[in-house]
């Protein structure tokens, strides 16, 4: 899968230190639970430990509102995994985009199908906004919220772990 580089600022990123609203809000464990760090121009490292946040046992709705309208092209996070310490992709990423916080437009929905036995640690959701107006960008994440039967704890809660919400042209 592709290289990506840590802890560089994404040029011309329109996310970069704006707001991130959870509907359901991270573990404090790691990264303190701030979601500011989904917006913080850092992607994480393959170390689950290192500017990723974490949902355990559930699902979320990131809110972020880039403050003003753009038509921004490319909409892109990333998750990561890592089976031994109970770390899956969520089951379903979905992205939808709205001018006035009230009407969205899905853009995409991508699907990790499988028991995640094995994985890449880290995959990226591409979704194109190509020819829409938007303020708000909504992403729902939806958690296996359980380990599946390979899993030593399956049917422990499972987590999930997000990074980086990157919005360029």
């Amino acid at each position: 899968s592709m290289k990506r580089l840590t802890n560089v600022s994404v040029e011309g990123n329109k996310a970069f230190g704006k707001k991130v609203t959870p509907s359901v809000s991270p573990d404090k464990k790691y990264a303190y639970g701030d979601v500011a760090f989904l917006t913080n121009g850092v992607r994480g490292a393959s170390d689950y430990n290192v500017h990723w946040i974490g949902w355990n046992g559930t699902s979320t709705i990131l809110t972020l509102d880039l403050e003003s309208t753009t038509t921004a092209k490319h909409i892109e996070l990333s998750s990561l995994w890592n089976g031994k310490s109970w770390i899956l992709h969520p089951a379903e990423v979905s992205c939808s985009v709205s001018e006035d916080g009230i009407n969205y437009t899905l853009l995409g929905k991508r699907q990790n199908k499988g028991d995640q036995e094995v994985e890449d640690v880290i995959k990226t959701y591409f979704f194109d906004a190509s020819n829409q107006r938007y303020r708000y960008v909504k992403v729902e994440i939806t958690g296996t919220h359980t380990l599946f039967n390979w899993h030593p704890s399956a049917g422990e809660p499972s987590w999930f772990f997000i990074d980086e919400i990157i919005v360029t042209d």
